[in-house]
């Protein structure tokens, strides 16, 4: 019989008491990061994927630049279906602002 080796429970990361002291704290770093009604549900999922990486941030802190990179993932997913197309963000972010 193999032996299995649990993963240890996570532990603060000490890098990121600048921001937090204790988890709870994470989530009034998170409370302004809203999501818009209306967005589509694959951007709802990526941007509720990107404020939960950054609220977990507080034990692996690494994973707060992993949740804005994927927070612009979304942006790109929310301005594709927006327009109806494929294009990359920076291919939306060309374009004209339109005039109201």
């Amino acid at each position: 019989m193999s032996e299995t080796t649990e993963l240890p429970w996570p532990v603060p990361d000490t890098r990121f008491r600048h921001w937090a002291g204790r988890f709870e704290d994470m989530h009034d770093l998170v409370r302004d990061l809203v999501i818009p009604p209306g967005l589509p549900q694959p951007a709802e999922s990526v941007l509720t994927t990107a404020r939960e990486l950054i609220r977990m941030s507080y034990y692996r802190y690494e994973f707060m630049m992993i949740g804005v990179a994927t927070s612009i993932i979304a942006i790109e997913t929310a301005l594709s279906d927006r327009y109806g197309s494929r294009e990359t963000l920076a291919d939306h972010l060309k374009k004209p602002t339109p005039t109201d």
